[in-house]
């Protein structure tokens, strides 16, 4: 019941949390159900219990790629900044021994490609976010340094998902593609170089649905629906 609440019925995440708790008080609490009940408590902002579920999620499932980016995102909107530095980094190591598979990520129709590509986009860019914010909270210009470097790295990871493989040609804006039409790392990095007042750095916000993979419940999500949904635009 918990999970047709959060995955069919346009993800209503305090009723998918009732009945997840009544499942983990009669001794049912397996990682995906921790990560599903810390996933509403995404939605609803509640980041400290976001955390907690994710953190509980992630001890029998350590590597796990989407439970790592969902600590990365709840420490970062928690503001524990070095936290979220933390599991991002983690997590780019995780993705750089999958990249070894493949000798060159370029545009493609191969979706192990598309989907490695997309996670080095957004990954990168939050990683550079937070260094940023690091900068900013304790005056060390390494961090802006390194920020930049990866702005570079998810602009060239957004290119490849987004351009035709066959024709070359730029795909946005589609519905076949998952990036977003506007590069965000593109903005953030020309802010850091020529600073605008009031600009808050764009974070891609959505976190995975859920932690399986495959996820047969993903194929049940609503076209559009995502976790950030109710969310301030951050992203």
């Amino acid at each position: 019941m918990g999970d047709l609440e959060f995955f069919v019925k346009d993800g209503n995440a305090p009723a998918a949390l009732d009945y997840y708790r009544r499942s983990v008080s009669n001794g049912h609490a397996p990682p995906e159900i921790l990560y599903r009940m810390g996933a509403s408590h995404y939605q609803q902002r509640n980041w400290q219990e976001a955390l907690d579920h994710f953190t509980a999620a992630s001890f029998p499932m350590p590597f796990n790629r989407k439970i790592l980016y969902a600590l990365g995102n709840a420490s970062y909107m928690q503001g524990n900044f070095f936290a979220a530095q933390a599991y991002y980094d983690r997590l780019l190591e995780i993705l750089d021994a999958d990249r070894i598979r493949f000798p060159l990520i370029a545009p493609t129709n191969d979706p192990h490609q598309m989907e490695l590509a997309e996670r080095y986009m957004v990954v990168q860019n939050n990683l550079a976010v937070t260094l940023e914010a690091l900068a900013l909270r304790t005056g060390d210009s390494s961090y802006r340094a390194r920020a930049l470097g990866l702005y570079s790295e998810s602009e060239r990871a957004w290119d490849v998902i987004t351009r035709n493989p066959e024709t070359m040609i730029r795909m946005r804006p589609s519905p076949d593609i998952v990036a977003p039409g506007i590069n965000p790392a593109y903005l953030n990095i020309q802010n850091s170089l020529y600073p605008v007042p009031g600009f808050e750095p764009l974070l891609f916000i959505r976190i995975d649905r859920d932690v399986l993979e495959p996820s047969f419940w993903e194929e049940l999500m609503p076209a559009g629906f995502s976790i950030s949904q109710g969310l301030s635009a951050r992203n």
